[in-house]
């Protein structure tokens, strides 16, 4: 199982099946994506679009009551969870980072270093977490509890938390269906580790890279993202071939801070995004998250966008696109349309409590 942000389960799908031939039996539910991988079909594999992978254990029947709650416990403590204990390696990162990103990545090289120092005869942290759906006269967090307490009574484990931990299990708990999965990947995975400096307003690297994908990478892409902020979506476009990188931003100090998170990866530069410094007609793709007026404070937004799309128009190449995340596009709609710019939604998503779109700009 891998999981995502709400909204963007196709994307992670496709990208499962770009990586990997023997998915079978894929499923797509709110913010995850269910699927059986034959083999070692992800082994060397990376899921850029994932927020965490998952191995599923096994399921089972359960009971609605609060006294059903040890029947669960012990039934789900029973799977064998030694293969994805943290013994010599962080659970994920061997499987799912290539060595060439292993060698670049100072965080995933420092974990490897910090696991391997891990002691095997010593308690394994474990943390559990659960989710729970339907009729039950029990929580979320009684499951979480009464599973861990399970666990720990047998010796092998010791209470550990959500940033320090060697086992990290998920119990799903549907109407009389119980599944339980560990978590392959570090929590730390989805956000590049400290590889990346984040900034106010920001995305995480898994959505900027889902953003990326739909745009539709090529090689011969001159790329450019005018609202950079720290450099997130550049630094995930930078994963695929490309002519040439961009990103600038109106802040002199995210600008700096992009030019440390991408590392020479791309061109970075000070600039307004309605005055940008590219020539007309240069831009195969832009990327951007535009600001929607709420952790970024804009004075006319309408203004903004108005301006930004105008620029987009000056400076996209004839047949040229822009992927757009916004929950504000309707400020511009008409506009877009008046300058013939073509505007489709192609995403919904669920993200810090708002639900902005995934827009396809075409410059046709």
């Amino acid at each position: 199982m891998a999981t995502c942000v709400p909204g963007l389960e196709a994307v992670l799908l496709d990208e499962i099946y770009s990586v990997c031939a023997n998915i079978n039996n894929a499923e797509i539910f709110k913010g995850k994506v269910i699927f059986d991988c034959a083999g070692n079909g992800l082994q060397n594999k990376t899921i850029y679009c994932a927020d965490n992978l998952y191995k599923l254990h096994g399921m089972f029947e359960i009971g609605a009551q609060k006294k059903d709650l040890p029947a669960l416990a012990k039934q789900a403590a029973s799977f064998d969870f030694s293969p994805n204990e943290k013994q010599a390696l962080m659970p994920g990162v061997s499987s799912f980072f290539p060595a060439q990103e292993l060698r670049r990545s100072s965080f995933l090289a420092q974990e490897l270093r910090r696991s391997s120092c891990i002691q095997h005869d010593a308690s394994f942290l474990l943390v559990v977490s659960a989710v729970r759906s339907g009729k039950h006269n029990y929580s979320r967090h009684d499951i979480a509890d009464e599973v861990s307490r399970s666990l720990i009574s047998t010796g092998r484990y010791a209470a550990g938390d959500s940033s320090r931990h060697d086992l990290a299990l998920r119990v799903e708990a549907s109407g009389n269906i119980c599944k339980v999965y560990s978590q392959l990947t570090s929590a730390s995975v989805r956000f590049r580790g400290t590889e990346l400096t984040t900034a106010p307003g920001g995305i995480r690297p898994t959505v900027a890279h889902a953003l990326v994908r739909i745009s539709g990478p090529d090689k011969c892409d001159v790329f450019y993202d005018p609202f950079c902020g720290a450099g997130t979506i550049a630094h995930e476009r930078a994963f695929y071939g490309h002519k040439k990188i961009y990103a600038s931003d109106i802040d002199a100090d995210m600008v700096e801070t992009a030019k440390k998170n991408l590392n020479g990866r791309a061109v970075v530069f000070a600039a307004d995004a309605v005055k940008t410094k590219m020539k007309d007609g240069s831009v195969d793709k832009i990327v951007s998250n535009i600001p929607w007026g709420k952790q970024i404070a804009v004075d006319n937004i309408e203004n903004l966008y108005k301006n930004f799309f105008a620029e987009v128009k000056r400076i996209l190449k004839p047949g040229g696109s822009a992927v757009i995340l916004t929950d504000k596009i309707n400020l511009a709609q008409v506009y877009l349309s008046q300058i013939g710019l073509e505007c489709t939604r192609l995403h919904s998503l669920s993200l810090h409590g708002l639900h902005p779109g995934v827009y396809m700009i075409r410059n046709n």
